[in-house]
């Protein structure tokens, strides 16, 4: 069926709700089938330990199972539930500055720390520890949500200290992984994740997307962390050991000056 795509982390909000549409509608399905075989009103029945009950006798009843093979031996078919769902605002882009809006049905909060250590000798830097905090509205899935959660640090980490596509005259000159650093697991630091839960009332069971921005501050953070250790401010990605003791040596110089005078 036709889908807006996996943008503006909108996936489990909207895919979410459509497959809890989705299930109510089997479910309905279910109940209805079951009245039949069992000749009772379908208001009367529940769905209980993945059996067909009446509610007032929880005892006996039909198994899924059962209503499933006869829905397709004797009822013309499977069971099947539909659902949609679309984010009730206007999918439109700002003509003033190309925003592109409503592709989310909320705003996503989260927030990073690092602690770094910087050798002032040779302006390696090491990220010794990374701790992010993300709210997730309700967690589906709490392990897959640390899982992103630290999936998302590990690319940072990797983009703030060692990504780059080097060009020359138009050419990139470091096409392989052999010449693009790509850090490794074996390059991870610890990553404390914490899943945050401020259920959103859109959501499907209150919960929300969270992929992206487990990735996009991590950079900020080990930067200012950089700031906090040595003094010097890297503006430009990746934040290399040349450009650190660039920096610093920079800041000595300008020292030096300043002391002159």
């Amino acid at each position: 069926p036709y889908e807006w795509g996996a943008i503006g982390e909108r996936i489990t909000t909207s895919a979410g709700n459509a497959i809890r549409k989705a299930a109510a509608d089997a479910r309905e399905q279910v109940l209805e089938l079951a009245s039949q075989m069992m000749e009772v009103k379908k208001e009367d029945l529940t769905v209980r330990d993945r059996r067909i009950v009446v509610k007032d006798a929880p005892q006996g009843g039909i198994s899924l199972a059962e209503v499933s093979n006869a829905a397709h031996t004797r009822f013309g078919g499977p069971i099947v539930g539909r659902g949609s769902y679309a984010i009730q605002m206007p999918l439109a882009g700002d003509t003033e500055t190309g925003q592109l809006r409503g592709v989310s049905p909320s705003w996503k909060y989260g927030a990073h720390a690092a602690e770094v250590e910087v050798d002032p000798e040779t302006g390696q830097v090491t990220v010794v520890k990374f701790v992010a905090a993300h709210d997730y509205g309700q967690a589906i899935n709490p392990t897959l949500a640390e899982g992103q959660i630290e999936g998302g640090v590990g690319m940072g980490i990797s983009c703030a200290l060692t990504e780059e596509v080097i060009f020359d005259q138009g050419r990139v000159v470091n096409p392989s992984l052999m010449d693009y650093r790509i850090l490794t697991s074996a390059d991870m630091p610890p990553i404390e994740s914490h899943i945050v839960e401020v259920p959103l009332p859109e959501g499907p069971f209150g919960a929300k997307g969270g992929g992206e921005p487990s990735f996009i501050a991590v950079a900020p953070a080990i930067a200012n962390a950089i700031y906090d250790a040595v003094g010097v401010r890297i503006r430009e990605l990746p934040i290399t050991p040349e450009k650190v003791l660039q920096a610093l040596e920079e800041t000595a110089r300008l020292a030096r000056f300043q002391l002159s005078f």
